[in-house]
């Protein structure tokens, strides 16, 4: 089998996510290399590519297409600059992860689905609760009850996150892995607000899903606390997810499902020997990198297309605007 050779964009705070989880890939998978790492800032590019393997560091794109043969790429750049460096490698037909959000809007969005049917590559966005151990368990839970969950509820808290759109680059996190419990919206009522004192606004948002499910959605993102929770709710069964976020006061995570006043099942990450306990693991970053390779190597069907963060991209713009609507 010949080499393939990855390569990344972008060294910033959460590259050290996928680059330990591509560290893990490239270990288990000796088909792979790590061939290139790339950022604006060169000293960073070549403190990534020393820590986690790289055969080389470039300070920009072009340097990077002209001196390297890729097969793969991660796309870790801020949503500003997603658009035009996706699209230079859809144009040379190279399949990508692309770091979410995938552009500062839909119509960036829909850019890059046209350019990726163009070229017929896979692309899978890196929504990394969708691969989260714990999330997969739930939504395996709740689709094997007598009857479907009629509520599911999601709280994004965080503490002094004041930047102005936490309800897109962030919040779309919940407001995507609610998707993946219950399926497409067809309707929102956003209340969007700001406290005395808060630097940004807070949003209580309802959901209507197509499947008949409710949801809704409390984001705070200057509170006392970080974490994120999703519960879920139907006849004679309750289940809460206290997901395992790196730096969250819920980690290492604990899913928790009721039925008829008792305790059915508790998988609580806690109880796992610490040698177990592993970040790149249980946060979803190896999943969803493995996923990707797994297309690559496999095929198959893609859990986190570009097509449908779409969807995600369209209500965490109307969340964050304040926008109620119906789709």
């Amino acid at each position: 089998m010949a080499v393939k050779r990855i390569a990344a964009v972008g060294a910033g705070y959460i590259s050290q996510f996928h680059f330990a989880a591509l560290e893990r890939i490239r270990r288990a998978r000796p088909g792979w290399q790590l061939a290139a790492v790339c950022d604006l800032d060169l000293r960073k590019a070549r403190q990534a590519a020393e820590k986690y393997g790289f055969g080389a560091a470039y300070g920009s794109l072009p340097e990077m297409f002209g001196a390297e043969k890729i097969d793969a790429a991660v796309v870790l750049v801020p949503p500003a600059a997603m658009k035009e460096t996706a699209r230079a490698f859809f144009e040379r037909g190279i399949p990508c992860l692309l770091e979410k959000p995938p552009g500062m809007n839909v119509q960036e969005v829909d850019e890059l689905i046209e350019a990726r049917r163009k070229a017929d590559l896979t692309c899978v966005v890196a929504f990394n609760r969708r691969f989260v151990p714990l999330m997969q368990r739930l939504k395996e839970i709740a689709g094997s009850q007598k009857n479907p969950p009629e509520l599911v509820e999601a709280w994004i808290v965080r503490h002094n996150r004041s930047e102005e759109e936490f309800a897109c680059g962030t919040a779309i996190h919940p407001i995507d892995a609610m998707c993946y419990l219950a399926g497409r919206v067809k309707e929102l009522t956003v209340e969007k607000y700001r406290q005395p004192g808060n630097r940004a606004p807070s949003y209580l948002v309802e959901f209507r899903y197509e499947s008949g499910m409710r949801g809704r959605l409390t984001v705070l993102p200057e509170a006392g606390v970080n974490y994120e929770r999703y519960h879920l709710h139907g006849a004679e069964f309750s289940a809460l997810l206290e997901t395992p976020l790196d730096g969250s006061i819920d980690y290492p995570g604990r899913l928790t499902v009721w039925r008829g006043w008792r305790e059915q099942f508790v998988q609580d990450n806690r109880s796992l020997p610490t040698v177990l306990q592993e970040p790149v693991e249980l946060t979803g970053f190896l999943g969803e990198s493995q996923h990707f390779f797994d297309l690559l190597e496999n095929g198959g069907a893609n859990r986190s297309p570009l097509e449908e963060s779409r969807h995600s991209m369209e209500l965490a713009r109307s969340v964050l605007d304040g926008r109620s609507r119906s789709f």
